[in-house]
């Protein structure tokens, strides 16, 4: 993981299984995106503590996602984590919200889904401006349910 570009929203895939991770990867690609996979918790809190991450995606597994958390409170890093499950389970959702998680997603990923979560993550989470810093804009829905404008790519990560 490199510092990047201000105008950019680093986003980093923490704990995250390879499909889980590659499904999300297409839905959160875009211009003005760096997605990268932390593959130990060092890793993503090093990255987080240089200033390198803006937003998390974590496992659902209660073990990965409640470490992360906690090394985050403990290092007084302020970080959104969104918890990424296989399965939308009611349940598992409140718990992760409950622990402390920004907010929950489940798949089928959907671009225009992963952009508002996106947005409202930034927009709760962050100084004013970011959001426009970065280049995130509300983007109305086409008749397809896809994001008008294309403000995505879907290119997964090499």
């Amino acid at each position: 993981m490199s510092s990047p570009d201000p105008r950019t929203l680093s986003i980093v895939l923490y704990g995250l299984d390879d499909h889980l991770a590659v499904q999300l990867t297409e839905a959160a690609s875009g211009p003005g995106r760096m997605l990268d996979r932390a593959t130990s918790l060092l890793q993503c809190t090093k990255a987080c503590s240089r200033g390198e991450v803006d937003v998390i995606f974590a496992s659902s597994e209660r073990a990965k996602y409640l470490e992360l958390l906690q090394a985050l409170r403990s290092n007084r890093i302020l970080l959104p984590v969104i918890v990424a499950s296989r399965l939308p389970e009611v349940h598992d959702w409140l718990d992760a919200l409950d622990a402390g998680a920004t907010d929950y997603c489940a798949p089928p990923f959907e671009r225009c889904h992963i952009q508002w979560i996106l947005e409202s993550t930034l927009r709760s989470n962050s100084a004013p401006g970011r959001l426009k810093h970065i280049g995130l804009k509300s983007v109305p829905r086409s008749s397809s349910g896809d994001t008008a404008g294309g403000n995505f790519n879907g290119t997964p990560l090499a």
